[in-house]
């Protein structure tokens, strides 16, 4: 709709997790080179967790990206499974043959995987299961994946696991019944949301990825206001952008300033997240912190008697002053 008014080539706040669209701040390399880290050959299990829409996923697309030719890889995504159907599926994304007619037992399937991951070894290869949402596991695949991390050689792990997922999943592997598992994790990244400076690089990364020029099609209270609607999350700093290049277009704006954000912002999420807290004010601060300075210096002069008069007058000066400056 607006790629053509904005000299795009394609639309630059898609939420798919397109890798070609990483904005490679300094935590979203170290998370991919903890990913890279984990797939040495000492390595066993990798942990990437980040809350919803920080980049998990499109990073997981990254590193896919890297290994993917020296690498034999089973990707499970959102894993609702436990037991034989964990491990059917570990089987299937790796093909190895499980039909009716094979044995099926548990102990049955992990030789099956070992006989396969062996095979891959001694064929100089190097077997990678990446786990996303891996926060959905229950107990019994969680002791599977354990299991799993048993099968190696007297120097190398036959398989490197990486699981991804929300914060909780931190949490459920620092439970006193997952002290195994937990100890296998040979490396681990939580990723954070955007700076206000990285999401203003962010933005203008995703502009010129999808062929704008170097032109500000945002100005700076614009990206103050996406920050602070969107706490920083990408996920979110899409969505709001991409609805304020459509406002921009409708209204044949070429830059977007507050306004079109707010707008935008009003048509996608919850007021809570559009009005800002009057609290979160520097303007309701240095009122509410200069009245107390007044009440202090009050019960001073009541205390001490009139001497301090002139320092309650400076008090109000003062604070009528900054209340000024700091209001709309």
């Amino acid at each position: 709709m607006y790629t053509t008014f904005f000299s795009l080539d394609e639309n630059p706040f898609s939420i798919s997790p397109n890798p070609r669209y990483l904005y490679k701040s300094s935590q979203h390399m170290d998370a991919l080179a903890h990913l890279m880290h984990g797939i040495a050959p000492d390595g066993c299990i990798t942990l990437l967790t980040g809350d919803v829409g920080t980049g998990k996923t499109t990073i997981s697309r990254c590193f896919i990206e890297q290994v993917s030719e020296s690498a034999t890889l089973g990707i499970i995504i959102n894993p609702k499974a436990s037991g034989n159907e964990l491990l059917n599926l570990v089987c299937k994304e790796f093909g190895i043959s499980c039909s009716d007619d094979q044995p099926t037992s548990i102990p049955e399937l992990v030789n099956q995987i070992n006989n396969y991951l062996l095979d891959i070894y001694r064929g100089g290869g190097n077997a990678i299961l990446l786990i996303d949402e891996a926060q959905n596991l229950d107990m019994d695949s969680l002791e599977l994946l354990r299991l799993l991390t048993n099968l190696e050689t007297d120097t190398h792990k036959l398989l490197k696991i990486i699981l991804i997922g929300q914060p909780e999943l931190k949490n459920i592997l620092n439970r006193e019944g997952f002290r195994q598992i937990n100890q296998r994790i040979t490396s681990r990244f939580h990723l954070t949301p955007f700076s206000r400076e990285d999401v203003a690089r962010y933005i203008q990364h995703r502009l010129q990825t999808a062929g704008g020029d170097k032109t500000d099609r945002f100005s700076k209270a614009a990206v103050r206001e996406i920050h602070r609607i969107s706490s920083g999350i990408p996920r979110l700093i899409n969505l709001l952008c991409n609805h304020c290049l459509i406002g921009a277009y409708a209204h044949g704006v070429a830059r977007v300033n507050r306004t079109i954000v707010r707008r935008a912002a009003q048509e996608i999420f919850d007021e809570s997240m559009v009005t800002p807290s009057i609290f979160s004010r520097p303007s309701t601060i240095f009122l509410t912190l200069g009245l107390f300075g007044v009440m202090v210096v009050f019960i001073e002069y009541l205390l001490t008697g009139q001497s301090s008069l002139m320092r309650i007058k400076e008090q109000l000066v003062t604070l009528a002053s900054r209340f000024g400056a700091l209001s709309p």
